[in-house]
């Protein structure tokens, strides 16, 4: 953050105490990357505005940012939490998502895979979770834990064929039978999400449903990070990973925020062994 715009957020703050809110920075990882909030109000669960979400095309009007400030907290309270209840195991073991993520300092309940690292949320409102912190659930085990949220993550995985999505987006407006028919064969996507197309990517810790896919097409095929809430397959039995990774990179740099950023490179699935590399 520019030190013109922290000075501005600071004298923000500064300005919803005086007007009676209790508000103050904040740091916060979003995918291992520190970004600041600002918080207000009282108690353990408080709302948490991105900084970024304030300043808007760079917007440095006081008044402005406050008035904003206060509407998004406003709002946040017509959305009540009973903080004792969704904090319990009993309401969490129906409510995990399991996530992925670069390796990170986080003190959260993480596990490794490939070069990443799982973890685990629980979903508490359609755009509202928290992360699991070690010992938070303290009478059940860390493999429960991990089980029930990549159970939960496969019945929620969504594999769509890129061609068809894409032509279902355009009203069916696009024919590519006619294409192949006319040029070179379209390469084979395949996309993996989840039904809300958040946190996504953890559909590639399910290496059963890897297999089917390679199964299914008789084929090896390379897995590109996208985003933290989606990857992308792409049938290939003979990869250039060199070049695989080249555009992941450049797609990274010009597509992806950084705190959306699942890799900087992609990963090989052999059909034969059903095993990752990088």
């Amino acid at each position: 953050m520019l030190n013109t715009d922290l000075i501005v957020v600071n004298t923000v703050v500064n300005e919803l105490n005086k007007r009676g809110y209790k508000a103050e920075l904040t740091s916060v990882f979003k995918n291992g990357i520190e970004k600041v909030h600002v918080v207000i109000g009282n108690g353990k669960v408080r709302p948490s505005i991105d900084v970024d979400s304030l300043l808007v095309d760079g917007a440095h009007n006081i008044d402005g940012i406050v008035s904003r400030a206060i509407a998004i907290y406003s709002n946040s309270l017509n959305t009540s939490f009973d903080v004792p209840n969704i904090t319990t195991w009993n309401y969490a073991k129906d409510h995990l998502q399991l996530c992925l993520q670069g390796k990170t300092n986080e003190s959260i309940l993480k596990r490794h895979y490939l070069d990443l690292e799982m973890y685990v949320r629980v979903k508490v409102s359609e755009d509202g979770t928290y992360k699991v912190k070690p010992g938070m659930f303290k009478e059940i085990s860390e493999d429960e834990i991990f089980a029930r949220a990549l159970l939960a993550t496969k019945n929620n995985i969504v594999v769509e064929d890129m061609g068809k999505m894409l032509a279902e987006m355009m009203g069916g407006a696009l024919d590519f039978t006619d294409i192949m028919d006319s040029c070179l064969p379209m390469p084979q996507l395949i996309v993996i999400s989840n039904t809300e197309k958040i946190f996504g990517s953890a559909g590639i810790c399910d290496k059963e449903l890897l297999s089917k896919i390679a199964k299914e097409h008789n084929s090896s095929f390379v897995i590109i990070p996208s985003s933290i809430h989606e990857c992308i397959i792409h049938l290939d039995n003979d990869p250039n990973m060199k070049e695989y990774n080249a555009m992941v990179r450049e797609v990274n740099a010009t597509e992806v925020a950084p705190e959306e950023e699942l890799s900087d490179h992609a990963y090989f699935f052999n059909k034969d062994t059903c095993e990752i590399t990088w």
